[in-house]
């Protein structure tokens, strides 16, 4: 499949356009960053992930990536058009939409034929509708046919590339038919559960599963607390919570609390 990434030398763009193309698609990383652009022409990657070299080098062998700063062709040449810009907190804690309205507005107006229009970027619940909306108001010819599609990630620093090639599941969100059709296959020959469902319920799940990490890390700095105080041995605490089935073991380890670019940011979007 045609696939342009808009936002395509970040940390998700970067990722998901070369694992998408060492897949098969062919893939155009489209970025307004010249610098970044020109280092990955000359195969330099402006990040580290272990994999990702690897991952660039298969790609340009097998002649399934391009990098521009040209969004005209990025747009023209795809059918699939994958934003994957910034999203940051704002001082009061909500989100920066900015980056994402300036990317949707820039592709609507070379918007020739239908496009599926995917949304990586951790994004407010509604986003998708409001998405819909920009582009509509910002194409040349208004009866040309679009869709837009939920399609959060769930990358972890340091692991990325292992997350992105062997999902533990992706979710798709969509609202028609057609844009269903067009997801379930570009993650065809990828060996993980699909979750179908609408895209407001999509966009929900990356702020529900951030929510719930960042909650079980607070939960056992809270439970080692009381456990000073009361002179028990949180270790073995631990040894026996974890050992339950329904618990599990990930994310229940006291320390410093819950960091990163991802577990904050999306915990005080959601409680905005």
């Amino acid at each position: 499949m045609k696939v342009s990434i808009i936002g395509g030398t970040g940390y998700v763009g970067l990722i998901t356009g070369l694992g998408l193309a060492v897949h098969g698609n062919d893939v155009i990383c489209m970025d307004t960053d010249h610098r970044k652009i020109g280092a990955l022409n000359s195969d330099e990657l402006p990040i580290y992930e272990e994999g990702l070299a690897e991952l660039l080098r298969e790609a340009k062998a097998r002649n399934k990536v391009a990098f521009t700063t040209d969004i005209k062709t990025a747009v023209k040449e795809s059918d699939i058009l994958m934003l994957a810009v910034g999203t940051p907190e704002t001082k009061n804690g909500d989100t920066d939409m900015s980056q994402l309205i300036k990317a949707l507005k820039s592709i609507a107006g070379h918007i020739d034929n239908y496009k599926t229009i995917v949304i990586k970027s951790t994004v407010p619940v509604g986003t998708c509708d409001m998405a819909r909306m920009i582009i509509k108001d910002n194409l040349k010819n208004s009866l040309v046919p679009f869709d837009l599609v939920s399609n959060p990630e769930f990358l972890r620093e340091g692991n990325a590339v292992k997350d992105f090639l062997t999902p533990d599941r992706i979710v798709i969100g969509t609202d028609t038919s057609e844009s269903e059709v067009i997801m379930k296959e570009l993650y065809g020959p990828f060996a993980a559960p699909l979750v179908l469902t609408d895209t407001r319920s999509s966009e929900m799940v990356k702020y529900a599963c951030n929510a719930y990490l960042a909650t079980r890390i607070s939960f056992v700095n809270e439970i080692s607390e009381i456990s000073e105080k009361v002179n028990a041995d949180i270790h073995a605490i631990l040894e026996g919570m974890k050992l339950d089935k329904r618990i599990g073991s990930l994310y229940l380890n006291p320390g410093p609390g819950f960091g990163g670019p991802c577990l904050a940011k999306d915990l005080k979007s959601l409680v905005h």
